[in-house]
């Protein structure tokens, strides 16, 4: 026997199985319309430039629920020094070299269980690419521009997210708060990552492979 809120259904009886089977499928539908609502929703709101997940290091939630530079000048200062150097060098690895030879320690933000916390390591490659590509530093407010993606990986399906050209990103609102840098040196920078990134045939430079303040 089945039993909710309106009565109690026998799955033997064919009215009673008939009855089940509407309220599924009506169910089914509102959860599709609620989920439907929830998305536009969130969409809406970033159409605005208000949904605020998570903001890179360097960043903190204002007043308004805008992302407002760290008060904290030691933050501000190494990611700061990080696009300087960058743009003496234009080379994420030697700006890594730069850091590692000065043992300067960069800020990270680390979640725990019940609250995120900030601490100072030692940077990686992957610390100042992310720094040096992300819009977030440029003033922009950015959203879509991650894409989910579905695959096979030993047997089993697996989801992950591939980052979309910039061209495909769904909603981009300049000057949304107080960068690091402008946005041209932004799209100056992924150029420059770009071209540094080895690959084959005439089209690419190739990485920068020593520069003169590091000899």
């Amino acid at each position: 026997m089945i039993a909710d809120q309106e009565g109690i259904y026998n799955p033997r009886h064919a009215n009673d199985r008939m009855l089940l089977g509407l309220k599924g499928t009506i169910s089914e539908v509102e959860i599709n319309l609620l989920k439907g609502r929830m998305l536009e929703g969130t969409r809406n709101k970033a159409k605005r430039g208000e949904l605020i997940t998570r903001l890179p290091v360097g960043y903190v939630k204002g007043a308004n629920n805008t992302p407002e530079k760290d008060p904290d000048k030691r933050v501000q200062q190494v990611i700061e020094q990080a696009f300087r150097k960058f743009r003496e060098c234009h080379s994420v690895r030697q700006t890594l070299l730069w850091f590692t030879q000065e043992a300067i320690q960069f800020p990270a933000i680390e979640y725990g269980e019940f609250a995120k916390a900030l601490v100072w390591k030692r940077p990686v490659y992957n610390t100042l690419y992310h720094v040096l590509t992300n819009p977030t530093y440029a003033g922009a407010y950015v959203y879509g521009r991650y894409q989910k993606r579905s695959y096979v990986e030993g047997g089993k399906i697996k989801t992950g997210r591939r980052m979309l050209p910039m061209e495909e990103w769904k909603i981009v609102i300049n000057g949304h708060h107080s960068g690091y840098r402008d946005w041209d040196e932004f799209e100056m920078n992924r150029t420059l990552i770009r071209n540094n990134m080895r690959q084959d045939g005439e089209a690419t430079r190739g990485p920068v492979l020593k520069v003169s303040e590091f000899q």
